[in-house]
């Protein structure tokens, strides 16, 4: 397990990427897709949790001015159908960072 600045750092560096081309105060939504519901939905919700907790910890951080960061949770299933489904409705939403999808067939 990846210690806590590690965890921090890796998460600011990959919103820093996703926030290139943010200029002023704006909500950023990220986004974890993942088994929420099925026989996988245990890791799923560790991802959730732990991306909850990142973006929590930025958001109170204040490393990102102006800038609120609101996490989306979809469920991929585990199916690869069902991820590109998932994949283009947080398109359509402006997702600007996706964790997931999960599983070896999606």
């Amino acid at each position: 397990m990846l210690s806590w600045p590690t965890r921090s750092g890796a998460a600011v560096a990959l919103l820093s990427c996703a926030l290139a081309f943010t200029a002023s105060a704006t909500d950023v939504i990220v986004a974890v897709a993942g088994p929420i519901i099925r026989s996988s939905a245990a890791f799923g919700a560790q991802m959730h949790n732990g991306a909850a907790e990142v973006v929590e910890a930025l958001n109170a951080s204040c490393l990102l001015l102006h800038t609120r960061i609101i996490l989306q949770v979809a469920d991929g299933a585990c199916d690869p159908k069902q991820v590109i489904t998932v994949a283009n409705r947080l398109t359509g939403y402006r997702v600007r960072l996706v964790v997931g999808p999960y599983g070896s067939a999606s």
